[in-house]
C-alpha cells in the first residue's frame, strides 16, 4: 500500500501541474495583468500553505511598485497608516529582493540581518520567501508569500521562481500588446492630416511615451541653411567633426521628452557624417545601438550621461524607398533596450521614412498642383474638365469668371446643365449629344458665341477632347473654349469690305448705266401721256367718221387703251429699277445715323403689326400673336428690327398654300436662356425645299419671280441681326412649312 507522504507529494505536484496548466493558459488569453497577478497570487498561495502574499508589477514610467493583489486579510489586518498599493522606496525583505534582484526565503524573519524591521502596525512576518519576475536583465515584477503553515523550502522557492518566471511572460505579453496597441494608434495618427513638424512630433512623442524614453529625436537630411549664419559647426576644426558636405546637412525637425525645443545650439544641425547621428546618417554606424552610454567610447560625454541617469541610446538610419539617407531617429533611455524594443524601433524608424517621403511628395504634388492650378486658372481660355458622362469636374478660374459661378455650383453637375449663354437654341440637346461621342473617343469641335454678364458676345472655337487610359477607355474628357471674337469680328469685315467693294463697284455702275437712262424713260413717260392726250382729240374726230376704223388689228378704242397701258407698264418696270438701285444702296449703308437704345420689344411688334397686321390677316386665315409680359428690355434700332420682322412676316402669309393656312407670332424668353428674347414667326404654307435651303440668305437669292421680291430681304435681316449681336435662324420641311426665329441678347445695362 502506498504511504500517505506519498500520496500526499503526488497530491501537490498534480495541484502544481494544473497550476501551471491554468496560468500558461491566461498568459495567451486577453486578461489584465491585475486578473493575471491575482491568479498567480492565489495559486502560489495554495500550493505553498502561505497565509498571506502579494504579487506587483515595476510600472516602467515611475519605477515603482504597484501590488494590485494585496489580500484583504493583509489590508485588513495592516494598521499602516496612509496604506496603498504604490510603493515608492524599497525596504524590508522584500526591499531588499527587490534591490538585489534575488530570490530567497527565511524563515527566521526577525533575526535575518536582509531585514530592517516592519513598519509599526505592519502584520507580524513569521516566514518569508520572495522571487523577482525577470525579463533579461531587466525586473518587471515580484512574488511574495509570508506565514506558511510550515517552514519553507527550497522546493518552495523553485516553484515560486518558476511562477515568477510565468509572470514575468504574462508582464512582458500585456507590456507589448499594450505597446502594439499604442503604435497602432500611433500608425493611425500619423494617416490623419498634418504637416512633416505635426507629424514627425507625433512619433517623437510616441516613442517617449510607448518606449519610456527620456528624450526622442528625429533628424531629416537637407542642404546647409546656417552655413554662413553662424552655425556651431563650422567652426569646429577637429577631425572627426568638421562640416564637410555643405549640400548634405541634418536638420533637427522634432524633439520630445527631457528636450522639447529644436532650436538648440548645438544639435539644430548636426553635420553628415559626424558625432553619432551624423555617423548613423552616413551608414557609418546605420544603427548605433548600447545599453552601457557611461562607457561606451562612441558617446561623446559620459558624465553627462551618468548626470542624466541614463543607460541607453538607439539610433536609426532613415533611408528612402532608393535607399538614400534622408534622416535619423535617435532616442535615449534609462533602462536597457531590449531585442523586442530595438525591432519595434526599427520597424517605427522604417515608418518614419515612409512619412517623410509621403508628406515630401505630398508637398512636392501639391506645389505642382499650384503650378497647374495658376496655369489652369490664368490662362485666357476657357477650359473644363468632365467625366466621361458629362459631369463637371473641374473648370479654371477664367470659365467660371465668365459664367458669374463658383466651384461649388458647377462641380457634379451635368455640362449641358449649366447656362453657358450660348446662341444655340437648342443648346442642352447639342452638348449632351457632343459629350456623347466624345465619351466614344470622338473629337468633337465646332463654333458658338456667348453672351457674357455684362451682355458682351463673344465667339467661341469650342472643343470636346477625350483623354484615354493605358486601356483605351475614355477617363476623361477636356472641354476647351477658344476665344475667336477678334479673328470672327476681322474676317466678318473683311468679307463685307469684300462684297461691299464689290457691290460699290456694281452699284456705281448701276448708277451711272442705269439710273441715268432710266430717269430719262421715267420722266419722259408722264410727257408722252401729255402728247397722246393732246393728239387724241384730233385722232377722235377722225375716228368718229370712220366707224370702222382699225389700227394694227384693233379697233381705235382697244388701240389707244393698250397703248395707256404700255406707258404704265413702262412706267410700272421704271419705278421697280428705281427700287431695286434703292435696295442696293441700303444693303450697302448701314444706316448709322440711328443709334441703338433700350426698347421694350413689345412696342416693336405693336408697331409692326400696325403697319402689316391687316395685310396678313387677308394673305391667311389665322393670324395667332403672343407677347409675352415682363419681357427684359432689348438693345435696338427700332426701325431696322422692325425692317427685319416685317420682311419675315410677310414672307409667312405670301407662302400661304392651304385653307386651313396661318402665320403664328410669339415672342418670349428663350426656354434654355433666359437672358435671351426668342421672336418665333411660324407659317404652315409650302415650306422651303432642302436644296435650296443653305441659299435663302444670299443676296439677290429669291423664289418669288422676278416680279415679286429683288432676294435681298432675307440677306439684309441677316445682316442687321447679326449688328445687333444675335442669331437667325429657321426650321423648315417642304409642303409642311417654316419656322424662323431671332434670338436678341437682354439688354444689362450697356450701351456700347
Amino acid at each position: 500500500m502506498t504511504n500517505l507522504p506519498t500520496l500526499n507529494n503526488g497530491f501537490k505536484n498534480n495541484q502544481k501541474d494544473a497550476a501551471i496548466a491554468e496560468l500558461a493558459t491566461a498568459l495567451v488569453s486577453s486578461q489584465s495583468i491585475e486578473t493575471i497577478s491575482e491568479l498567480v497570487l492565489n495559486h502560489a498561495k495554495l500550493l505553498t500553505g502561505s497565509l498571506f502574499g502579494y504579487v506587483g508589477f515595476i510600472d516602467p514610467q515611475t519605477g515603482y511598485l504597484v501590488v494590485p493583489t494585496l489580500t484583504k486579510d493583509i489590508w485588513n489586518s495592516c494598521q499602516i497608516e496612509n496604506k496603498t498599493i504604490f510603493f515608492k522606496e524599497f525596504t524590508g525583505l522584500w526591499g531588499w529582493g527587490l534591490k538585489n534582484k534575488k530570490s530567497f526565503l527565511t524563515n527566521t524573519p526577525n533575526s535575518d540581518k536582509r531585514s530592517s524591521g516592519v513598519p509599526s502596525g505592519h502584520i507580524e512576518i513569521k516566514r518569508f520567501i520572495c522571487a523577482p519576475a525577470m525579463i533579461g536583465d531587466t525586473m518587471v515584477g515580484q512574488l511574495g508569500l509570508a506565514n506558511a503553515s510550515d517552514d519553507y523550502t527550497e522546493k518552495d522557492l523553485a516553484l515560486l521562481e518558476r511562477l515568477a518566471a510565468l509572470y514575468a511572460i504574462a508582464i512582458h505579453r500585456k507590456k507589448n500588446e499594450d505597446r502594439l496597441e499604442k503604435l497602432s494608434q500611433l500608425n493611425e495618427s500619423l494617416i490623419k492630416s498634418g504637416n512633416l513638424s505635426e507629424k514627425l512630433n507625433r512619433i517623437t512623442e510616441g516613442v517617449v511615451k510607448i518606449f519610456d524614453a527620456d528624450f526622442c529625436r528625429i533628424w531629416i537630411t537637407s542642404q546647409g541653411d546656417l552655413c554662413d549664419t553662424g552655425c556651431f559647426h563650422v567652426k569646429r576644426t577637429d577631425e572627426h567633426h568638421i562640416c564637410r558636405i555643405k549640400d548634405l546637412c541634418l536638420h533637427l525637425m522634432a524633439s520630445s521628452g527631457r528636450y522639447n525645443y529644436i532650436d538648440g545650439k548645438v544639435h539644430r544641425r548636426v553635420p553628415f557624417g559626424c558625432y553619432k547621428i551624423g555617423r548613423v546618417a552616413s551608414g557609418n554606424d546605420p544603427k548605433f545601438i548600447t545599453n552601457d552610454v557611461t562607457h561606451d567610447p562612441r558617446v561623446h560625454n559620459h558624465e553627462w550621461a551618468k548626470s542624466l541617469g541614463l543607460v541607453s541610446f538607439a539610433g536609426y538610419r532613415l533611408l528612402s524607398s532608393e535607399d538614400k539617407p534622408i534622416g535619423v531617429l535617435a532616442l535615449f533611455s534609462k533602462h536597457a533596450i531590449t531585442p523586442d524594443e530595438d525591432t519595434l524601433l526599427e520597424n517605427m524608424a522604417n515608418t518614419t521614412a515612409q512619412i517623410i517621403q509621403a508628406v515630401k511628395s505630398e508637398e512636392a504634388r501639391s506645389e505642382s498642383e499650384q503650378k497647374i492650378r495658376a496655369l489652369f486658372d490664368h490662362t485666357f481660355q476657357f477650359i473644363g474638365m468632365l467625366a466621361p458622362d458629362g459631369t463637371i469636374l473641374d473648370l479654371n478660374q477664367t470659365t467660371l469668371d465668365f459664367i458669374k459661378k463658383n466651384r461649388v455650383e458647377t462641380i457634379g453637375k451635368y455640362f449641358w446643365n449649366i447656362n453657358w449663354g450660348t446662341n444655340l437654341p437648342n443648346e442642352q440637346e447639342l452638348l449632351k449629344d457632343a459629350i456623347k461621342k466624345a465619351g466614344n473617343g470622338q473629337f468633337i469641335r465646332f463654333e458658338t458665341w456667348f453672351t457674357s454678364g455684362n451682355n458682351n458676345i463673344y465667339d467661341i472655337d469650342f472643343s470636346l477632347k477625350p483623354v484615354k487610359d493605358k486601356y483605351g477607355c475614355v477617363s476623361l474628357l477636356i472641354a476647351e473654349g477658344r476665344d475667336i471674337t477678334e479673328q470672327k469680328q476681322a474676317v466678318r469685315q473683311m468679307f463685307r469690305t469684300y462684297k461691299l467693294a464689290a457691290l460699290g463697284q456694281i452699284i456705281a455702275g448701276v448708277a451711272h448705266e442705269v439710273n441715268n437712262p432710266n430717269n430719262l424713260i421715267y420722266f419722259n413717260l408722264p410727257i408722252l401721256k401729255d402728247y397722246l392726250n393732246a393728239i387724241r382729240v384730233l385722232l377722235d374726230r377722225f375716228a368718229a367718221k370712220e366707224s370702222d376704223l382699225r389700227i394694227m388689228n384693233m379697233t381705235y378704242e382697244m388701240f389707244f387703251d393698250d397703248l395707256f397701258q404700255l406707258i404704265a407698264d413702262m412706267e410700272l418696270g421704271s419705278s421697280r429699277i428705281s427700287k431695286i438701285v434703292s435696295e442696293l444702296k441700303n444693303y450697302t449703308h448701314s444706316h448709322n445715323e440711328e443709334t441703338k437704345k433700350p426698347e421694350n420689344i413689345k412696342n416693336v411688334i405693336d408697331h409692326v403689326l400696325t403697319l402689316v397686321g391687316k395685310q396678313i390677316q387677308k394673305l391667311v386665315k389665322r393670324f395667332n400673336v403672343h407677347v409675352a409680359d415682363d419681357l427684359p428690355l432689348v438693345l435696338v434700332k427700332s426701325s431696322k428690327i422692325e425692317q427685319v420682322l416685317i420682311n419675315l412676316i410677310i414672307n409667312a402669309g405670301q407662302a400661304a398654300d392651304k385653307s386651313n393656312s396661318y402665320v403664328s407670332l410669339v415672342v418670349d424668353r428663350d426656354a434654355q436662356k433666359t437672358d435671351v428674347i426668342a421672336i418665333c414667326i411660324e407659317d404652315n404654307g409650302c415650306g422651303i425645299p432642302e436644296d435650296i435651303a443653305n441659299k435663302i440668305f444670299d443676296p439677290f437669292f429669291t423664289t418669288k419671280g422676278r416680279d415679286a421680291g429683288t432676294g435681298l430681304g432675307l440677306a439684309i435681316s441677316q445682316r442687321i441681326i447679326e449688328e445687333h449681336r444675335g442669331q437667325i435662324s429657321f426650321k423648315s420641311k417642304a409642303g409642311q412649312g417654316t419656322l424662323f426665329t431671332v434670338h436678341l441678347p437682354a439688354y444689362k445695362g450697356d450701351t456700347k
